[in-house]
């Protein structure tokens, strides 16, 4: 597993000449219908970074590749995106009613059954935004495995300061802590967690991580090498749509063969802190 240069920093902007190769042999047109029917209002489009470009799921699937479009495009297979009306429908009322800022359970919008942990922000005691961290994960362990994100990933709401939400997630697992979990003699296994988010507002968000890299030294002077790997990103999120956010949460850990119990190479974001502010206007 190389530990030095996979996949450190934030998500790769998408320009318009992948997009434009991407959608080949598709029949995703490059001009809007109309300004209410394009990709961004769609159900299938998945916003990356500042919502410029992202992902469609219904010509990945068709095409068995992922798909980048602008979100001024348009094609047939569009459905609107469904719209969670200030966060206010019946299937949200026992979480928008729970006191807590910070619970653990299912995202709003998720079908998926995944388990994780909702953050909600509020504004003068009325909630406008939801976090979801747990929702959206990849991840190379067998279907079966149990990996107990809670366990792994602490999320807290540290409060509003000047206009600004402030919401943390830290990692204090220890080395060795995946053996007892996996029970394996050897492992190898990539985690990636994708925070998401529904606001009834437009948000600014910038966000900050620091991985921690174990792994053995190419040198002979140090035995193991651990070493901090700082990540910044931001991300502006629209209104009235569940978005991708681009500040990861990884948990990447390889256990050699015949490697003493404990022994282990790893990435883990050991820190991301996220600032959030309303884009008004």
């Amino acid at each position: 597993m190389d530990f030095y240069n996979r996949g450190f920093g934030s998500i790769k902007p998408t320009n318009i000449g992948e997009a434009l190769k991407s959608i080949r042999g598709t029949r995703i047109e490059t001009v809007p219908k109309s300004n209410k029917e394009n990709c961004r209002t769609c159900k299938f489009y998945q916003p990356i970074g500042d919502g410029e470009f992202g992902g469609c799921t219904i010509w990945k699937k068709k095409a068995g590749r992922p798909i980048k479009v602008h979100h001024n495009w348009y094609c047939k297979a569009f459905m609107v995106a469904p719209k969670y009306a200030n966060l206010g429908s019946a299937s949200h009322k026992a979480l928008l009613t729970d006191s807590r800022t910070v619970m653990p359970g299912d995202a709003p919008w998720s079908k998926l059954g995944e388990y994780g942990t909702n953050v909600k922000l509020q504004h003068n005691g009325k909630p406008f935004a939801i976090f979801n961290f747990g929702n959206k994960v990849r991840t190379t362990l067998r279907e079966g495995s149990m990996l107990p994100i809670a366990d792994i990933f602490t999320v807290k709401d540290l409060g509003e300061k000047n206009g600004v939400w402030t919401i943390e997630i830290t990692s204090e697992v220890t080395d060795g802590y995946f053996d007892n979990m996996l029970r394996q003699a050897n492992y190898q296994f990539r985690f990636t967690m994708v925070p998401q988010t529904y606001s009834a507002v437009p948000l600014n968000i910038t966000w900050s991580a620091i991985d921690e890299a174990l792994y053995d030294s190419a040198s002979g002077h140090v035995a193991r090498v651990r070493r901090d790997v700082i990540r910044r990103g931001h991300d502006s999120v629209p209104a009235g749509q569940v978005a991708d956010l681009s500040g990861l949460l990884y948990a990447d850990v390889e256990r050699p063969p015949f490697a003493k119990e404990g022994t282990e190479n790893h990435r883990i974001t050991r820190r991301l802190t996220m600032k959030v502010r309303c884009r008004h206007g």
